[in-house]
């Protein structure tokens, strides 16, 4: 059955430190698991179709967005990983419990454009190292 993405979380836990939850979200782009697929075509395959196997594996890169607050402790979490370069392990945990675990750091972090009648927002670019795991 279906479940609203409504109570979705990510809690981000620097190398030594509490896991602090990244406040304000209101989106989290989808997490694609990806792969490179390698060609192993032999030259008499068999009705000459190609063949294929999996390669390396990837878990991609996952965009936060949120309202900006300079007090949010899980907002100046992200800003903080991107100035050192660390990596972090992340858990976003949908509704239904299904939690996704992973270590990234933070590729980007911006805050959004200033316009009349809009909110202020973030957007963090989360790069995944390593392997996703499902729970």
């Amino acid at each position: 059955m279906s479940t609203s993405s409504l109570g979705t979380t990510v809690k981000v836990t620097p190398s030594g430190k509490s896991a602090v939850t990244v406040g304000l979200l209101r989106s989290v782009s989808e997490i694609r698991l990806d792969s490179a697929v390698i060609d192993v075509t032999p030259l008499d395959a068999a009705g000459g179709f190609r063949q294929y196997v999996q390669g390396f594996r990837d878990a991609g890169e996952i965009t936060l967005e949120g309202f900006l607050d300079k007090d949010q402790t899980g907002q100046t979490t992200l800003r903080g990983l991107y100035l050192s370069g660390e990596t972090a392990a992340f858990a976003v945990t949908f509704p239904d419990g299904e939690t996704i675990s992973f270590s990234a750091l933070v590729r980007a972090f911006s805050t959004g454009a200033a316009e009349v009648d809009n909110p202020v927002l973030f957007r963090c670019v989360l790069r995944v190292t390593g392997a996703a795991t499902f729970s």
